[in-house]
């Protein structure tokens, strides 16, 4: 192969590798468009899903919260919704949350264990809270 030919192979090599970046930049930026545009949709659910809990238990306590999205670091397209309440209608909630067009993944305050309660203490944003 004479220096000419390495010239034009090389010059062809760095083409392929220049496109391939854009791609992949390209396909980046589109995934993160995508997971914005999902959480965007989640927390429009989560105002949705709080207000029905209100009008489903109007003695609920507190709704906290937590996960990934409290914690602004949803880095997939596939998350879910963590929530945690203190209420006695524990079940008529989880049968809303279930309903939901998202995995809602919804904790009992009141029971669950102690070293849940802390994690969502520190970690939990909440949404609302009685009186």
């Amino acid at each position: 192969m004479d220096d000419d030919t390495i010239a034009i192979n090389d010059q062809k090599l760095r083409a392929i590798a220049a496109r391939a970046d854009t791609i992949t930049r390209e396909r980046r930026i589109a995934r993160e468009r995508a997971i914005a545009e999902r959480v965007a949709d989640a927390r429009r659910e989560i105002d949705r899903l709080v207000e029905q809990f209100r009008a489903a238990d109007p003695g609920v306590r507190r709704i906290v919260l937590f996960g990934s999205l409290a914690k602004g670091s949803v880095k997939r397209l596939s998350f879910d919704i963590d929530l945690a309440v203190e209420s006695d209608e524990y079940m008529r909630l989880l049968d809303i949350a279930l309903d939901s067009d998202f995995k809602v993944d919804l904790v009992d305050l009141t029971f669950c264990s102690q070293y849940i309660a802390i994690a969502i203490e520190q970690h939990g944003k909440e949404l609302y809270r009685a009186g």
